[in-house]
C-alpha cells in the first residue's frame, strides 16, 4: 500500500511524487504518524504516566480505548499549531 494522502489547503501542495501533487486543483500532501506529530509539537519528551498491574492486563485484553480520541485531538493540536505559526 502506497502513502496515506490527505486532503490539505488549495493553496499549499505538499508531495514527495511531484507527478502526484495536485488532484484537480487540490493539493495533497504524506498524512503525518502521531510519533511524527508528538515529536514535531515536542510531546515527545513528555514521560507517560505508569499504569498499576490491574490498569496494564487491562490495556493488554481490551487495547487502548483513547488512541483514536488522542490522535485526533493530536491532529487538530498540530493543525491549530500550524495555523498559529504563519
Amino acid at each position: 500500500m502506497g502513502p496515506v494522502l490527505e486532503i490539505i489547503k488549495p493553496e499549499v501542495v505538499k508531495d514527495e511524487s511531484p507527478s502526484k501533487t495536485t488532484r484537480g486543483g487540490v493539493g495533497v500532501c504524506k498524512k503525518l504518524t502521531v510519533k511524527e506529530m508528538e515529536k514535531a509539537l515536542g510531546f515527545d519528551k513528555v514521560k507517560p504516566i505508569e499504569l498499576s498491574p490491574s490498569d496494564a492486563r487491562q490495556f493488554e485484553e481490551k487495547g487502548d480505548p483513547f488512541k483514536d480520541w488522542y490522535e485526533e485531538e493530536l491532529r487538530t493540536l498540530f493543525k491549530d499549531s500550524e495555523k498559529d505559526s504563519e
